[in-house]
C-alpha cells in the first residue's frame, strides 16, 4: 500500500472509501472527513468570490425592526390586525427586542386562557404558547441590564410612558445607536409608544385607526 499510497489518497479526495485488509480481514477504512456545509462556509465561498471580481454580491438590507408585543399578540390571538401585524413580521430583516417581549407574551396568553377557560379548548394554551415559541426564535432578544437603566435615567423623553414601554425604548435606543437612524424601525399597534419612537427619530409603522390600542 505504501508504494500506491498517492493513488490511494486521490480515490478517498474523489469522496471513495479505501479499505484496507489483513489475512482477508477489514482492519481499517480510510474516507475523506463528513463536512457540514453551513452558511457561514457559503458566506467564506462568496466572500473569495467577490474579492476577485467573479461575483457581485447582492445589497442586503440591513435594517433592524424592534418588534413590541402587541405585535406579535395580534398574530398568535388572531386579532382583526393579524394580517397587518403578520406582514410587518415577515417583512423584518433583522428581528431586535426586549427581552420583555418573552414575558410580556407569555404573561398574556396566560391571562387570556385563565380568564376564557370555559371557552377555550383544553389545550388552548399548549398551542399558543408553542406557536409563541416559534416566532420567538426568530428575534435577537436584549437583556435588561445597568446599560438599559442608565438610558432610561439619562432620556428625559422617556418618562412619558409607563415602565415597560420605557424599557422597550429604551432598549430600542441602544439598538439604533448600532446603525444609521434611517436604518431603524420601531414596530407597534400601541399609540402612545408609537408617539414616542416618533419623538427618538424612529421609523415607524402607518397607525390605521382600527388597529390602534
Amino acid at each position: 500500500m505504501k508504494n500506491q499510497l498517492s493513488q490511494y489518497l486521490q480515490y478517498v479526495k474523489d469522496s471513495e472509501k479505501v479499505v484496507i485488509t489483513e489475512h482477508n480481514k477489514v482492519i481499517a477504512e480510510i474516507t475523506s472527513p463528513s463536512k457540514e456545509v453551513t452558511n457561514t462556509d457559503v458566506e467564506i465561498e462568496l466572500e473569495k468570490l467577490a474579492a476577485t471580481g467573479k461575483l457581485v454580491k447582492a445589497k442586503r438590507n440591513k435594517a433592524l425592526q424592534h418588534f413590541d408585543s402587541s405585535i406579535l399578540l395580534a398574530i398568535i390571538l388572531d386579532e382583526k390586525r393579524k394580517d397587518e401585524a403578520l406582514k410587518l413580521w415577515n417583512g423584518a430583516s433583522i428581528r431586535v427586542s426586549s427581552i420583555l417581549l418573552k414575558l410580556e407574551t407569555i404573561t398574556v396568553l396566560r391571562r387570556t386562557f385563565e380568564h376564557n377557560k370555559t371557552k377555550l379548548e383544553s389545550n388552548w394554551i399548549t398551542k399558543k404558547i408553542t406557536a409563541l415559541h416559534e416566532y420567538l426564535k426568530e428575534v435577537n432578544f436584549r437583556i435588561i441590564d445597568e446599560d438599559i437603566e442608565k438610558i432610561i435615567a439619562l432620556k428625559k423623553e422617556i418618562s412619558k410612558c409607563k415602565t415597560l414601554d420605557a424599557i422597550h425604548i429604551a432598549t430600542a435606543l441602544e439598538f439604533s445607536s448600532l446603525i444609521p437612524t434611517s436604518d431603524f424601525y420601531l414596530y407597534t399597534f400601541d399609540k402612545n409608544m408609537s408617539e414616542l419612537a416618533k419623538s427618538c427619530k424612529f421609523k415607524v409603522n402607518t397607525l390605521e385607526e382600527e388597529n390602534c390600542i
